[in-house]
């Protein structure tokens, strides 16, 4: 049995060769700090004449010095060119001309022919059977890509708002006759004892008269107590709630009593000074703001060092009446009144 095989392949080989060529070839021979190597970086300075030889100077003397260099040619400028300005004052400050990086690749293409092989035999023998295996190896450059997910959760959110009211039953006024919408207090002369004077030494250092108005210190030349007039009226209003009353300012429409005076309708009734031509109207029973405050009020003092010295005090309301009262015990709590004193000095 005759067995023939003919296997032909063309094997190519590419060969790649580069060559980096960086700046100059220094040139054989040339002295690498000479006049010959340093020709260029002088140039740039523009100097002649002695300027440009002194400036020959400097510069080889700084690139024997290793400061710089003159590119160890002379068509090669070096880092000495870069400094002229430096190197050689009142020159020009020039700097060395780019470099030029020249590339070149060769590629070489081998074509080997293989010659076909052919084995006949002719008797019946185990065949052999030689194979050439050719292992290539190919590397792969990987690439790594890292995704990030962002998961956002949106909650919703429920606001509940709950409106609850509270009735509260409010008890009705109990005074007895109804509730009353007013409260008047006059004034009269009192008698008796209501209270006294506590001092450091002292706890009753001095009894207080009833309806008497006391005033000033140890040394006062006055003799006290002064007596309050009597019938003197002011209304308060009042709102009711069981038998506690609250108590608040009135103006003077609202209680009324007010007169004249001076001009052509002197102590007749008003409300306001366009009722009284010529005069004004004093607000004498009302508990608002610039409303009188009772009466006017004499304080008798018949001799002080041998001079008399009596004088009369108009007070005069400052701020709105506030306070509470009960109308079961006909108590009055924390009324509060502000005055303002005017004091007339009665030769």
């Amino acid at each position: 049995m005759t067995d023939v095989r003919t296997k032909g392949s063309l094997v190519t080989f590419i060969a790649v060769i580069a060559l980096l060529l960086v700046g100059p070839v220094p040139r054989a021979g040339a002295a690498p700090c000479g006049h010959t190597a340093c020709k260029d970086e002088v140039a740039l300075s523009g100097l002649s004449g002695g300027a440009k030889s002194g400036c020959f100077k400097a510069v080889i003397s700084a690139c024997k010095a290793g400061t710089c260099d003159c590119g160890g040619s002379a068509n090669a400028c070096g880092s000495c060119g870069d400094m002229i300005g430096t190197l050689c004052p009142g020159g020009a400050s020039g700097s060395c001309p780019p470099t030029t990086t020249t590339t070149t690749t060769t590629t070489t293409t081998s074509t080997v022919a293989t010659t076909p092989t052919t084995t006949t035999t002719s008797t019946t023998v185990a065949t052999s059977s030689s194979t050439t295996t050719t292992t290539t190896s190919t590397t792969v450059a990987t690439s790594s890509s890292t995704t990030t997910t962002t998961t956002s959760t949106t909650v919703a959110t429920s606001t509940t708002t709950t409106t609850s009211t509270t009735t509260t039953t409010v008890p009705s006024c109990t005074c007895s006759g109804g509730a009353p919408s007013q409260v008047t207090f006059t004034t009269g002369v009192g008698s008796g004892t209501c209270g006294h004077l506590a001092s450091d030494t002292s706890a009753n250092f001095l009894s207080l008269n009833c309806g008497g108005l006391y005033f000033g210190g140890a040394g006062v030349g006055v003799p006290l107590p002064s007596t309050v007039p009597d019938q003197g009226k002011s209304f308060s209003k009042a709102a009711c709630t069981g038998t506690t009353l609250t108590l608040s300012g009135t103006s003077p429409t609202e209680a009324g009593g007010n007169r004249c005076s001076g001009g052509s309708n002197h102590h007749n009734a008003c409300t306001t000074a366009a009722d009284c031509p010529g005069g004004t109207c004093k607000f004498l029973q009302c508990t608002n703001a610039g409303c009188l405050f009772g009466p006017p009020l004499p304080i008798p003092n018949r001799s002080h060092q041998g001079a008399a010295t009596s004088s009369c005090v108009i007070n005069s309301i400052t701020a709105n009446a506030a306070g509470t009262a009960n109308c079961s015990t006909g108590s009055t709590t924390g009324l509060n009144v502000p005055l303002s004193s005017g004091i007339f000095l009665d030769a």
